[in-house]
């Protein structure tokens, strides 16, 4: 359902302007919670996207991702742990392109929580989907250079607007940064 809204969006971008390119990106998460005791989780992300040429200096980007997120956690015993929390998240990027090649980029991303686990120190996966709500929202804030027409590399940051953790008194938020390539075609 959610590829199948990926394609009617970028026909419908496609009616408006012909340099429409469908493409793959993909690279490294660093990723924390916010008033979080953890360290920064190290995973990856990956995905699809449609760039919309809308002129000379704009573009509209849609993205569907898979991304791994969460923190290296410390739990109320002091017990070092990792907290795996994997997304599908779209996000829709406006890219300002200041020169040929480098751009600047932002826009809101919305994500589905499809799995969170936390890893503890004999590897011992438990699901703690349960203790997370399934929504998140944010935004998004990056720069790019296109190597070539069709090859480029990104660094971007998302900083999450939403509360993520059930039943608790802290407000905990995601934070990542995703640096990368992507391939157009």
């Amino acid at each position: 359902m959610v590829i199948a809204g990926v394609i009617l969006l970028a026909s419908c971008f496609n009616c408006l302007n012909a340099q429409t390119y469908v493409g793959i990106k993909g690279g490294v998460n660093f990723s924390n919670l916010s008033n979080s005791k953890g360290d920064t989780r190290v995973s990856g992300q990956g995905g699809l996207f449609v760039h919309n040429v809308l002129n000379k200096r704009w573009c509209i980007q849609p993205e569907l991702l898979y991304s791994a997120q969460g923190a290296k956690a410390v739990d109320e015993n002091g017990v070092k742990n990792d907290l795996n929390l994997n997304y599908i998240q779209l996000p829709v990027m406006f890219q300002y392109n200041a020169t040929k090649r480098f751009y600047l980029e932002a826009g809101p991303q919305a994500g589905y929580l499809v799995t969170a686990k936390r890893e503890g120190p004999n590897e011992d996966k438990t699901s703690v989907r349960d203790n997370f709500k399934k929504f998140d929202f944010g935004v998004n804030g990056g720069v790019g250079v296109n190597a070539t027409k069709n090859i480029g590399v990104f660094a971007r940051y998302n900083l999450g607007l939403m509360d993520i953790v059930k039943n608790d008194d802290i407000n905990r938020k995601n934070r990542n940064l995703a640096v990368g390539a992507t391939i157009r075609f």
